[in-house]
């Protein structure tokens, strides 16, 4: 999914809206990530909030988010 980054197929469900901040097991909350591309997205929180892979506890998360399949996406408001 992030390129450069990625090691291969989904391995793991990444919460968007974090469990702490009361994200809970939903379609639009919930996104399949392998290992490495999981680990990045929690150590660079800054880019991952703009991309939508994490979203804030006061924000509803939508799908898709920005970036998905490897790709930053123009959303319509």
């Amino acid at each position: 999914m992030i390129p450069t980054v990625c090691v291969g197929p989904p391995q793991q469900i990444h919460h968007r809206q974090m469990r702490s901040q009361g994200g809970e097991h939903t379609i639009e909350n919930g996104i399949f990530l392998c290992h490495a591309c999981h680990a990045w997205v929690h150590a660079h929180p800054k880019w991952a909030y703009r991309a939508e892979l994490l979203v804030h506890g006061w924000e509803e998360p939508r799908f898709p988010p920005v970036f998905y399949r490897g790709r930053m996406t123009q959303r319509e408001e």
